[in-house]
């Protein structure tokens, strides 16, 4: 969903999807990274590097996470902007995002020599397809929030027409048609700006049916919880997560032992933006589960170096740490909002 303020309604070589994802999808066919869309192209970025705090150059805790380096990322490309949902490769070289206009992002990832998040770059954008392999059009359709990732296939749920489609990657590439998971029928009453900001494959799928996890932004069930679906293999189970006004949830990711974290973000004329990330006991994601759990990171009502976050992505290093990855969208509105990617350390 995009904040309402004021927001605007708006010579790369090509990047093989098989160096963009290579360590969340594995080997990608060469065919599919060869196939190049009507509308795909090369993206020139530029980065300029942005602290926790601005004015407070030491602070590097938020919480029970450490900074890790970030920066605001800017383009002259009208269709750069708006990304929410986010997946980072496992070795933390690739990005992937949406953004709510319809459209794939993808780009290298740089760091320095104490692994702190320094640069991006060789960035694609390619258009979303529809189920017949058609570029989505119309705004009501394009607007995609939350994006998933098991094996070689993503996730993305869209809000206005609320559904979740799934797009084989792997074999495709950026050429793959959508195949859908779950449609407005099977999900019921949604609020039309405020649906399904986050859907995020739940551990053990890549070993049987995929499972997955959304969770819409707005609109509340009969207890007054917002609305949460498991969705696999056809069979659309409900639970719920507890409302911590004035945040919402845009996006969310599992820890290895099973625990998940959720990305809430607000905002106010007064207030400004603010965001906070919950951490949800394992026990509690379950068919008729109510997801609550203890804030571990805040950054609202203080100088903080945030915007309208709306997309995460967790990844393991191979000496255990845990790595959160934060994007913001900006809703086109490049005058007033920013895009930022930060990086942290989960710690404790």
């Amino acid at each position: 969903m995009a904040m309402q303020v004021s927001w605007r309604g708006g010579a790369v070589l090509g990047l093989m999807l098989a160096l963009a994802l290579p360590a969340v999808q594995g080997c990608v066919p060469e065919r599919a990274a060869a196939q190049t869309l009507p509308g795909e192209h090369g993206v020139s970025l530029s980065v300029s590097q942005v602290p926790l705090a601005p004015g407070d150059g030491k602070r590097q805790r938020l919480g029970a996470l450490e900074y890790r380096g970030g920066f605001e990322i800017r383009s002259s490309d009208p269709d750069f902007g708006g990304l929410s949902g986010l997946v980072v490769g496992g070795d933390g070289k690739s990005l992937l995002a949406i953004s709510d206009e319809g459209h794939w992002f993808a780009a290298e990832l740089a760091y320095d020599g104490e692994g702190r998040l320094t640069g991006i770059g060789n960035g694609r954008i390619a258009p979303l397809l529809d189920e017949d392999g058609k570029p989505l059009e119309h705004k009501r359709w394009q607007d995609a929030e939350g994006l998933g990732m098991s094996g070689g296939t993503a996730f993305v749920s869209f809000e206005r027409e609320h559904r979740v489609w799934a797009y084989d990657l792997a074999g495709h590439g950026f050429a793959a048609p959508a195949r859908q998971v779950a449609g407005q029928a099977d999900l019921g009453d949604l609020v039309s700006n405020s649906g399904l900001e986050t859907v995020t494959a739940m551990p053990g799928s890549t070993a049987g049916p995929v499972r997955l996890l959304a969770l819409a932004e707005g609109g509340a069930d009969a207890e007054g919880h917002l609305k949460g679906f498991i969705l696999e293999d056809g069979r659309i189970g409900h639970l719920s997560l507890r409302e911590r006004k004035p945040y919402s949830p845009t996006d969310a990711g599992f820890l290895p032992d099973g625990d998940l974290l959720v990305l809430e973000r607000r905002y106010s004329p007064i207030g400004g933006v603010g965001m906070e990330i919950r951490r949800i006991p394992a026990a509690l994601v379950r068919e008729g589960g109510v997801l609550d759990g203890p804030v571990i990171a805040e950054a609202g009502g203080g100088p903080f170096s945030i915007d309208n976050m709306e997309g995460m992505s967790l990844r393991r290093t191979a000496d255990g740490r845990t790595l959160i990855y934060l994007i913001s969208d900006d809703n086109f509105n490049h005058g007033l909002q920013r895009t930022l990617l930060l990086m942290f350390e989960l710690k404790g």
